[in-house]
């Protein structure tokens, strides 16, 4: 695998690899747009844009891009999804980064924990109080 900091990185390994009709190829692989699994992109927004205005531009661009091709390549999106909703994810939408873990199993995590902490708290005070019982009756 070979590092990757910028598209125009990309284009001139592509360039050196060779062919663009190799598949396969890094080359390919550039302008292959099946090929949705295979990364993620980040944006910064600038001061005023939203995430609507990012979406309504993606949604153009998957429009040209994707309505060309034939089955099921035909209905493929791009979300847009801010960085603190990736993990735990409310909303998961395949192709995610590494495990991925829902909220609710999150809360089940959360209260499996808390009930038993809850029991040992509840057996280390009836342990203490029947060990301060005996020793009054002593």
């Amino acid at each position: 695998m070979k590092p990757l900091r910028a598209l125009s990185t990309l284009k001139s390994l592509a360039t050196k690899e060779g062919d663009v009709q190799t598949p396969g190829s890094v080359a390919s692989d550039i302008y292959d747009w099946r090929r949705v699994y295979s990364g993620w992109t980040y944006l910064l927004l600038q001061p005023g844009k939203t995430a609507d205005d990012v979406q309504r531009d993606l949604n153009q661009i998957a429009g040209e891009h994707y309505s060309v091709l034939e089955g099921d390549d035909s209905h493929f999106k791009f979300l847009v999804q801010r960085m603190v909703d990736i993990t735990p994810s409310r909303n998961p939408h395949g192709n995610e980064i590494g495990p991925v873990i829902e909220w609710k199993f999150t809360y089940l995590m959360i209260a499996l924990a808390v009930a038993i902490l809850g029991t040992s708290c509840f057996n280390f005070t009836n342990l203490s109080i029947a060990r301060s019982l005996s020793r009054a009756k002593r």
